[in-house]
């Protein structure tokens, strides 16, 4: 977990089995990275955790204008997330990215992306946190996510 922080870079770790008993909204991702511009993922395994990689989106007291997950770029990992628990809302193990700040341009105009990952999926419908909502990886896709991206089912 990067949290409220600045310029990251996290790649080549194996990372399995983590959140699985108290996890919620976006927590419990394999890796997450919260209100933190300029976060690089790549190069990792991520297997069967809560969720896979998560960005969270939210205004934090200790500097609104600086930490903010914007430039959050996701490439050339291999996520695993067939089993298909849900948390107590219902959302499923997923991969994205989510907010609570009331600001759609976390998925528009910050520059947050994902790109040639490629996605073990097991039989949820969806496994994908994009504009608020779970999404197919086809409804992933057509909004510009891991277009180069491999899913297999």
């Amino acid at each position: 977990m990067h949290e409220i922080s600045l310029d990251a870079v996290i790649r080549n770790n194996i990372v399995t089995g983590n959140g699985l008993v108290d996890f919620h909204w976006g927590y419990g991702a394999g890796i997450l990275a919260a209100s933190s511009p300029n976060v690089e993922v790549y190069g990792n395994t991520v297997t069967n955790n809560a969720r896979g990689i998560v960005g969270i989106g939210s205004t934090r007291a200790e500097d609104p204008a600086l930490f903010i997950l914007k430039n959050f770029y996701v490439h050339d990992n291999t996520v695993t997330m067939t089993n298909v628990a849900t948390d107590a809302g219902g959302t499923p193990n997923g991969t994205g990215i989510v907010q609570d700040a009331g600001d759609l341009t976390y998925f528009t105009g910050k520059n947050n992306r994902f790109v040639h990952n490629a996605y073990h999926l097991g039989s949820a419908s969806g496994y994908f946190f994009w504009m608020n909502g779970v999404r197919t990886e086809q409804q992933w896709a057509a909004y510009g996510q891991d277009v180069t991206g491999t899913f297999i089912r």
